[in-house]
């Protein structure tokens, strides 16, 4: 019982990371784009 559950906190866990890596690649794609899209403006 104890070995199912750290099995599967360990891929909450990770998943919590795959989410958090996701979130932070779209927070910088979204700041590129941004940077990108004022200097086509200007």
């Amino acid at each position: 019982l104890k070995y199912t559950v750290s099995i599967s906190f360990v891929r909450a866990y990770q998943m919590t990371i795959v989410t958090q890596n996701m979130s932070l690649f779209h927070a910088h794609f979204s700041k590129t784009a941004q940077i990108n899209f004022v200097k086509i403006t200007q």
